[in-house]
């Protein structure tokens, strides 16, 4: 078999040392790289494969999000505003104390306060459905000079129970008002801790 011996010249062979003299993308002689316009079109495609997947992620989160849960608003019996510590003052009519700002909560609860002037009343708000019982017991904390008395009232404004420790049926659905005031002709002043839980 004949062997193929490449010549021993100095020619130049562009074809392995270089670029082809013509060539518009030739840089310095050297083999010519993509189009900038591929470069681009390379960068889109391989950032999308990352991007993709985390853009779909987020997507995903927001709407696992909205769907966490029914609006509040659609429960029957709950309350529009939402379940918060902040104090709310109320301007609804009703039985319940006109100058007794209402602290909206969520059941179950245990909350400790104190009655730091005489005469002084707190009042609590919670959202309740008809024929739900609650049991609610305030008691006075180790050394406290009071014995607390509470007030439960209906959505409607009307008082339904007054006492130490209640257990009641709750006879509609909306939001019921809790009022603590100290016994004893609410001279008294001390801490005291109410709990309120459905059963």
């Amino acid at each position: 078999m004949a062997q193929y011996d490449p010549a021993e010249d100095d020619a130049d062979y562009p074809l392995y040392d270089g670029a082809d003299p013509g060539d518009p993308y030739a840089e310095d002689g050297g083999w010519p790289g993509p189009p900038e316009r591929w470069r681009r079109v390379r960068w889109i495609v391989c950032g999308g494969a990352f991007a993709m997947p985390l853009v779909l992620l987020i997507a995903l989160l927001a709407l696992l999000a909205r769907l966490d849960g029914p609006d509040e608003e659609s429960l029957p019996g709950t309350s529009a505003a939402s379940p918060t510590t902040a104090d709310v003052a109320e301007t609804a009519s009703g039985d319940w104390p006109p100058d007794v700002t209402f602290a909206a909560h969520t059941t179950p609860a245990l909350i400790r306060n104190e009655l730091t002037l005489a005469g002084a009343r707190h009042g609590y708000r919670f959202a309740g459905t008809a024929d739900a019982v609650w049991e609610i017991v305030v008691e006075p904390l180790p050394g406290s000079g009071i014995a607390p008395l509470l007030t439960l009232y209906a959505p409607s404004g009307e008082a339904l129970a007054s006492g130490a420790a209640l257990i009641i049926v709750l006879p509609q659905g909306g939001d019921y008002r809790l009022v603590v005031e100290a016994g004893q002709g609410g001279s008294a002043t001390g801490a005291y801790q109410v709990s309120v839980f459905p059963h």
